[in-house]
This record gives C-alpha cells, sequence and structure tokens, in this order.
C-alpha cells in the first residue's frame, strides 16, 4: 500500500513550511503563540465575525492551508481558548482550595498570585475571551461561564473567610472579589516586559493591603485611629448578628 505525504503548499517559505505538523515541539509552541497573538490583534482591530481565516494567514504569512494543521476554523481557535484557559484556571484554583494549612490572608495572596501568573503567561488567550465573550454560544459559552464563577467563587470564599476571622475588613464581599479579578485580568493590556513574579507578587501585596485590618500600633493620628475603631465595632456587630441567627 503506497504512504501518503502532506505536501507543503509551494508558496511557504522553508521556515514556514516548518512549523506544520512535521514541526518539532518548540517550533509548534513558538508559532501558536504567535497564532493567538495575531489573531487576538485582529479580533480587537476587525471584531471577531469581521476576522477570516485568511486575515490570520496573512498576517502569520503563511498560506491558509498552512493554517489548518492548528486550527480549522476561527471558531475552533475560539473553543481551543475556552477550554484551554478553564482547564487551567480550574486545577490552580481547586489546589489552592483543597491547601487547608493556610489562612485567609496566605490564600488570597496565593490565588491573586497563581491569577496573575495566569492571565500574563497567556496574554493573547485572555485578550481574546475577555473580548470575544459575546461571540460564545451553548457549551462553550457556559463551560466558560463555569470557570468564571467558580473564580468569583474562590476569592469570595476567601474573603468571607477572612471577614469572619477578623482579619479583612468589613467590606461588601463581591464588590471587592470583582474588583480584584477584574484588576488581575487588566494586566493582559499593559504588561509587556518585566518579571512577572515580581509584579504578580506586587500585585498580591496590594490586594492584602486593601482588605487587611490596620495595625494599631501602625495608625496615623487620632481620625485613623477613629475610623479603625468604628471598623472594628461594625465587625463586632455583624459577628454578633451572625450568631444570633444562628442560634435561631
Amino acid at each position: 500500500m503506497t504512504r501518503q505525504v502532506n505536501k507543503v503548499a509551494p508558496t511557504d517559505t522553508p521556515a514556514v513550511a516548518s512549523t506544520g505538523s512535521a514541526a518539532t515541539p518548540a517550533r509548534r509552541d513558538l508559532f501558536e503563540r504567535e497564532l493567538f497573538e495575531k489573531a487576538s490583534q485582529l479580533f480587537a482591530s476587525k471584531g471577531f465575525s469581521g476576522t477570516t481565516l485568511q486575515d490570520i494567514a496573512n498576517a502569520l504569512g503563511v498560506s491558509r492551508p498552512s493554517l489548518y494543521h492548528y486550527i480549522r476554523s476561527k471558531d475552533e481557535l475560539l473553543e481551543r481558548v475556552v477550554c484551554d484557559m478553564a482547564e487551567i484556571s480550574d486545577k490552580r484554583i481547586g489546589a489552592l482550595l483543597a491547601d487547608s494549612a493556610h489562612g485567609p490572608v496566605d490564600k488570597l495572596r496565593a490565588i491573586v498570585v497563581a491569577m496573575t501568573e495566569m492571565v500574563g503567561t497567556h496574554p493573547a488567550h485572555f485578550r481574546i475571551l475577555l473580548q470575544n465573550e459575546s461571540s460564545l454560544t451553548g457549551e462553550l459559552a457556559e463551560r466558560h461561564r463555569r470557570s468564571r464563577n467558580a473564580a468569583l467563587s474562590a476569592v469570595m470564599s476567601i474573603i468571607e473567610d477572612g471577614k469572619r476571622q477578623a482579619l479583612f475588613r468589613p467590606v461588601d464581599t463581591r464588590t471587592a472579589a470583582f474588583t480584584l479579578i477584574g484588576g488581575m485580568n487588566w494586566v493582559v493590556f499593559w504588561h509587556r516586559d518585566g518579571d512577572l513574579a515580581t509584579i504578580s507578587a506586587e500585585i498580591a501585596d496590594m490586594a492584602v493591603r486593601s482588605l487587611a485590618v490596620p495595625d494599631p500600633n501602625t495608625v496615623d493620628g487620632p481620625e485613623e485611629l477613629i475610623d479603625l475603631a468604628r471598623e472594628t465595632l461594625d465587625r463586632l456587630e455583624a459577628t454578633l448578628r451572625g450568631q444570633g441567627g444562628a442560634d435561631r
């Protein structure tokens, strides 16, 4: 039986041709990063519906048949983005929530670092996801919704634990969670160079400081001390209300 060999389109240069099915894992990974980056730029400028596979191929400098080694359609590209990022997010958050050895402050710091590094490591994926949520339908939209809600619930749960233990201020939990997640997501639009680990740690430190109960020994002046006392009374009142409700 004659073995069929996939031929590379003659319009491809040798360098581009090697990005096909016979490419090394490193070259394939490099090409896919460029693929998602170019697609992200095109979706942002032309919209998802206004972008064609030929547009993406042209931006990459390859023929459309060569692009089929990686994606067969725009919908497949979007599906890969949703499923890949949902899987990564679910695994990282699941591992953090299963950790019972650390308290709310450490967990908040850890989840902010994990989510920021995840976004910063896959910027093109997240830009595509954030800019094209309205294009998701059916099971794909549901998969994205479940993963997004799991992340939100995880952050809210950590904040609630911190409030119950009087480690975090009595903020509105949902508002605080959305604020933190929004800040982490925005990294994809401004981070270009620099140490991502250091940036993630700085963002996590800001997140903790924004919620942590101030140390009375570091309060500057009587007005701040009065504000701290009021917050303390608010936390005490909320705790007593919660205990009263539990006793009934």
